[in-house]
């Protein structure tokens, strides 16, 4: 897996991401995360969700599997990163 650094944090985020946009509906929220925690167990660290994605369910499954995650990993909500943008839009005016 590559990484590079994400920003100024000096963290070193996977270059393949996950995000929590699409997860299969049919199964259970406990079988859901255990794919988080395979990605994260091949090397992806790098982890995004936002409410109402699934449903409302993929926070739940982040949730479980960010419980148990083998690896360290950089977890960004949408509505962090959301956040920062209107910030940075504020602070230029």
């Amino acid at each position: 897996m590559r990484y590079v650094e994400y920003g100024k944090t000096g963290k070193k985020v996977s270059v393949v991401g996950f995000g929590g946009m699409r997860f299969d509906l049919n199964k259970s929220n406990e079988e859901n995360a255990e794919l988080l925690k395979y990605a994260n167990a091949k090397g992806i660290n790098y982890f995004d969700t936002a409410p109402g994605y699934c449903k409302d369910r993929s926070e739940d499954i982040f949730g479980i599997a960010l419980q148990d995650m083998p690896k360290d990993f950089m977890f960004q909500p949408r509505e962090c990163l959301q956040n920062l943008i209107r910030q940075k839009k504020q602070s230029k005016l």
